[in-house]
């Protein structure tokens, strides 16, 4: 299958603006395009990848044992591709593929370079992580443990438990949504199975399209060959919403959608992104919404919300779609094809 090229991606967008149906439940597939096959946002999230595990090899002699992340992996969670497939992923992988491999650092990898990082001194820190960032982790691990010796902390709580990263997530709209105060009752609850079947993804429809490295992680997990749809559980499957929660509310109020609530694995992405010299929350955010909103995982009121606390422009009064297409906007005219980019706002049609 092949892949399109921008110029043709925004032939088709300029052609279908008059005629597309309004639906504000999805991402119009030439905007999708837009985002998945950018130059800017592809180059930025491997650039993201290659200083992490520089820093991860500069901070410890245990590699990364990418056989073990293959053995977790699951053949129902998207992106996932076969360990000897990495080094593919990193140089030409699709977006999807590059944000799954990014979020693989949520779990020991990620304690492994982060801890030492903390327990860093300024001096010897690697010129490509962000200090400032780091000496904000390390006031919210004291703010939340009353412990400011990382050592300490370490020792009480192995690396070997549980991931960290959640503990450095900053206040906004992701820490809200699970709190008591807005989740009584609770924000989602899991979809009974049998609804699940009819929300399943047609291979046909998944943007960017499958790679054979994708295709052939699945046919592997499931000794099955890949057909009509892919196995994966998207948050739409797993999470059922109630409508008298206060996210539900506030997105029913100005015509948003809630598929799973305030993004995690945005706040996740964002937050590893952050450790980082030349942070662009546009460009991250834009990844994110190429990896997640194609898959169903997420919609665009959800990734936005959890941008916030890291400095995401974005008002809840504001239609996703021309929020969305500013930061398309933005980030293509940024490459040499500024040109051939549409001008002005996004048409109503696509709102």
């Amino acid at each position: 299958m092949s892949t399109p090229t921008l110029k043709t991606t925004l032939t088709s967008l300029n052609s279908a603006l008059d005629t597309i149906v309004r639906d504000t439940q999805n991402v119009h597939p030439s905007m999708i395009d837009l985002i998945v096959h950018n130059e800017q946002v592809l180059d930025y999230v491997g650039s993201v990848i290659k200083r992490m595990y520089s820093v991860y090899k500069a901070g410890t002699n245990e590699p990364i044992v990418f056989d073990t992340l293959e053995s977790e992996s699951s053949d129902t969670c998207s992106g996932h591709v076969l360990s000897s497939r990495i080094d593919e992923v990193v140089t030409c992988g699709n977006l999807r593929e590059k944000m799954t491999l990014l979020m693989t650092f949520k779990s020991k990898p990620a304690d492994v370079f982060l801890w030492n990082l903390l327990n860093t001194n300024t001096a010897e820190i690697p010129p490509d992580v962000n200090q400032h960032t780091l000496t904000r982790h390390k006031n919210r691990m004291a703010l939340l443990t009353g412990i400011r010796d990382i050592p300490v902390y370490r020792r009480i709580h192995s690396i070997d438990a549980t991931s960290h990263l959640p503990y450095l997530m900053q206040d906004g709209p992701v820490l809200m949504s699970r709190s008591l105060a807005f989740s009584n009752p609770p924000l989602r609850s899991e979809r009974p199975a049998d609804e699940r079947m009819a929300l399943r993804l047609k291979v046909k429809n998944i943007k960017p399209p499958l790679s054979y490295r994708e295709i052939e992680f699945i046919e592997k997990k499931t000794g099955n060959r890949l057909e009509d749809f892919v196995p994966w559980i998207t948050g739409r499957m797993y999470w059922k919403i109630n409508e008298n929660h206060f996210y539900a509310k506030l997105a029913d109020e100005f015509g948003h959608e809630v598929i799973a609530g305030p993004s995690s694995s945005t706040e996740t992405a964002l937050m590893l992104m952050e450790l980082f010299n030349g942070f662009d929350v546009k460009l991250a955010t834009l990844a994110c919404v190429g990896w997640m909103c194609p898959c169903q995982h997420h919609s665009l009121f959800e990734i936005f919300l959890a941008a916030l606390p890291y400095g995401l422009n974005y008002d809840t009064t504001q239609s996703t779609h021309t929020f969305l297409w500013s930061l398309i906007h933005e980030s293509l005219h940024k490459t040499s094809h500024a040109g051939t980019i549409p001008t002005g706002r996004i048409p109503a049609s696509m709102i």
